[in-house]
């Protein structure tokens, strides 16, 4: 038992590594420009690839440096720009000025070219995740359009094949034209007619297909076999075939390019073979549309419990709104009947402090320094309201101002601090906070007085305000907002109380 959670554990940690680090993506380019060179050789070997695998790692230790660090948009695009193909470009012409085997060279300029596309390739993704106004347009494309276009993009490359193969004596025989890996863009140009009618036969053969593809996957799968059973979904798949099997083949026979690359199917659409290609496509289509159909499922489980999330936090957010009411009306009252000088500021205070709570509140971030400031208007009421000398201190260490965060996190400890430490103190007392933040984690704690014969349990706020307030509700909010990406400790000593609350923001 021990051993499986073990190895479970061990999983799940290699599988958050891939997910939070981007270093692997790097190791990519080394892997492919290993074997690429090593193939060049004449007779491979696992010790060459080896070599070359030490080699590339050793040359891409700068940037794996390099990415491992939080970098701004400016050093990213200074990276990309200027010190990457710098840094290539030494090893180049230092690898040039040596007397080391032209394939040396080569492993250079591959690696070159890899790390400049994986490079290129994380950027990009990292620019659409943020934007979620570019990211929305390809989430819209729907799959069937997203398969026609592949089939279109593998249909244009094919056509440039066969294109660049004409006039190749190897290739271009009297009996047919074999398409092989050439690209030459001056022959593309001077058969600009037979590439256009390359394309426009390869993709009508790949929509032909395709058709099967669909009404397997919307109708048969999606229709018949999920309300009729998988009787009714083998006869409708057989009557399928019998179907559209001589039609196609009809189709095929007649694209010119059935002649030019060898026959694709028997000369007569009846033939039976022309049925078994049918039934290929067919099978071999639906591990894929049941994979399909499984992750739309998934998509739609997710969307639903996201919606279930959001719901959650905007009801615990209303169960918290009333308790700053009543607090907020409290000091109002008590204000009210002290004739403190004060009071018109106070009441400004409040209206800040009910118009945050109102507005602020339904937002799902608020910036780093709005909430210090809310904080420090509370405090400043409860100062004007107490008659008590209080110590108190607000240390804050702020890199990033501008630092995003769910509101109303912090509150909670300080309305503890004076509900159950400062308000029933009968000596002098005090309330020191922190809150520090970097790219990394934000931390604040809060440490206040107790007294001694007053039980100042924080969880005994959760049983005097009612069900889901308090700690209690902000336990519930932080493993919504920050799964696993946060810790509140609670410390009950003699004469004081701390609560630290750290958020992980990597």
């Amino acid at each position: 038992m021990r051993s499986k959670i073990k190895l479970e554990s061990n999983f799940q940690n290699i599988a958050n590594y891939f997910l939070q680090n981007e270093s692997w993506v790097y190791f990519v380019a080394v892997l492919c420009t290993s074997i690429s060179i090593n193939n060049q050789q004449e007779n491979p070997t696992w010790i060459q690839y080896f070599i070359y695998l030490c080699i590339n790692s050793i040359l891409i230790l700068p940037i794996l440096i390099f990415s491992r660090k939080k970098k701004s948009f400016n050093q990213q695009l200074t990276f990309w720009l200027f010190l990457l193909p710098t840094y290539f470009t030494v090893l180049f012409l230092v690898s040039d000025s040596l007397p080391i085997p032209k394939l040396w060279q080569d492993d250079v300029l591959f690696l070159a070219g890899f790390c400049s596309t994986t490079v290129l390739l994380v950027q990009l993704n990292q620019l659409f995740k943020n934007d979620k106004t570019n990211v929305n347009w390809w989430q819209k494309i729907s799959l069937d359009k997203a398969i026609v276009f592949t089939l279109f993009l593998i249909s244009l490359v094919l056509s440039i094949m066969a294109t660049s193969s004409l006039e190749i004596p190897e290739l271009d025989t009297k009996e047919q034209l074999l398409i092989g890996f050439q690209f030459d863009i001056g022959k593309i140009f001077r058969h600009f007619p037979t590439f256009l009618s390359f394309l426009a036969q390869f993709f009508c053969l790949y929509l032909i297909g395709y058709f099967f593809f669909y009404i397997n996957h919307h109708f048969l799968i999606k229709k018949l076999l999920k309300k009729r059973g998988l009787a009714f979904y083998i006869l409708g798949l057989t009557g399928t075939v019998f179907l559209f099997y001589p039609i196609a083949g009809q189709l095929i026979i007649w694209l010119p390019i059935n002649k030019t690359f060898g026959a694709f199917l028997k000369p007569s659409p009846f033939e039976s073979e022309n049925a078994f290609v049918t039934i290929f496509l067919l099978v071999v289509s639906i591990p894929i549309i049941l994979a399909i159909l499984f992750f739309q499922q998934q998509q739609q489980i997710d969307s639903l419990e996201k919606e279930k999330v959001a719901s959650e936090l905007d009801l615990l957010k209303q169960q918290i709104n009333p308790h700053f009411f009543f607090n907020t009306l409290n000091n109002l009252y008590a204000l009210s009947l002290t004739g403190n000088a004060q009071i018109p500021e106070m009441i400004l205070k409040l209206s800040e402090l009910m118009r945050y709570v109102i507005y602020k509140g339904k937002k799902n971030e608020v910036t780093l320094e709005e909430e210090i400031t809310y904080l420090k208007d509370y405090i400043q009421i409860q100062q004007v309201r107490s008659i008590k000398k209080l110590d108190y201190s607000f240390e804050t260490d702020i890199n990033i101002k501008e630092q995003l965060i769910p509101p109303l996190l912090f509150i909670i400890f300080v309305e503890n601090a004076f509900k159950h430490g400062i308000e029933p103190a009968e000596r002098a007392c005090f309330l020191y906070l922190t809150l520090r933040n970097d790219a990394h984690k934000i931390v604040f704690t809060c440490k206040n007085s107790v007294e001694i014969s007053v039980d100042n349990s924080i969880e005994s706020d959760q049983k005097e305000s009612g069900e889901g307030v308090g700690i209690s509700n902000l336990k519930k909010r932080l493993q919504l907002l920050f799964p696993q990406k946060h810790q509140l400790t609670l410390n009950k000593e003699k004469d004081s109380f701390t609560a630290q609350l750290t958020l992980n923001l990597s």
